[in-house]
Formats: structure tokens, C-alpha cells, sequence
């Protein structure tokens, strides 16, 4: 991922667009941005039984640590929460837009704090 890790240099819309470009790092951020700014939640609740171990090692080995690397996400590894990230607030109202017209979006995809697959 081509964003800075520099708190001073606001995230790109390119570089936004190229963050929610995979499904699994716009439901993270959904539910991030569904909730108050303190939640911390576990991985389980992105996460159905069916596709749990490609899921997991996915969003292990992946997705999160970009999130956390451009600090939109704090991972804590150790008790495997997320909450929001320094620069979440960034990309907080293009989550918003998504959810706002969901319906309207291409695939229709659900943008809610649910266990959807």
C-alpha cells in the first residue's frame, strides 16, 4: 500500500480508494466507524465459521497490519482487538458514504457491524 505513515501528509483520495478496495479492510473500518471511538472488538466479529482459517491468516498477514501500519487501526496483537487508528478520522466520511448509499453501490454489499459473509 502506497500511503505515507506520516501523520502530517493527509491520506490521498487515491490512496483511500486503494485502502477500501478489498472487502475485508472496509468491513473492518465499517465497523469502526459504526461504533463509539473507544470500542475495541475481536477479530471474531469479522469472521464466520464456514471461511474462518483463510479469513484469519488473510487478515493477520495482510490487512491488518497495512490498517495498522497507516495508523487507521490500533492492532494489538497480543489480545487481538482493534479500535481506531490516529488518522482514522481521514477516512471516516467516505466509510459514512458507503453506508449512507449502500443500496445504491455496485454488489450491493452490506455495510453494517453484522457477521456478513
Amino acid at each position: 500500500m502506497t500511503v505515507e505513515n506520516n501523520s502530517e501528509d493527509a491520506i490521498s483520495l487515491d490512496s483511500a480508494f486503494e485502502i477500501l478496495s478489498h472487502t475485508y479492510r472496509r468491513r473492518i473500518l465499517v465497523v469502526l466507524v459504526q461504533h463509539d471511538s473507544d470500542i475495541k472488538f475481536g477479530i471474531d466479529h469479522l469472521i464466520q465459521a464456514s471461511d474462518r482459517r483463510d479469513i484469519e491468516l488473510s487478515l493477520h498477514h495482510n490487512h491488518l497490519p497495512k490498517l495498522d501500519q497507516i495508523e487507521l487501526i490500533n492492532w494489538n496483537r497480543e489480545e487481538d482487538t482493534i479500535s481506531r487508528g490516529i488518522r482514522f478520522e481521514e477516512i471516516a466520511p467516505m466509510l459514512e458514504l458507503l453506508i449512507e448509499h449502500r443500496e445504491e453501490l455496485p454488489g450491493r454489499q452490506r455495510y453494517s457491524d453484522e457477521n456478513s459473509g
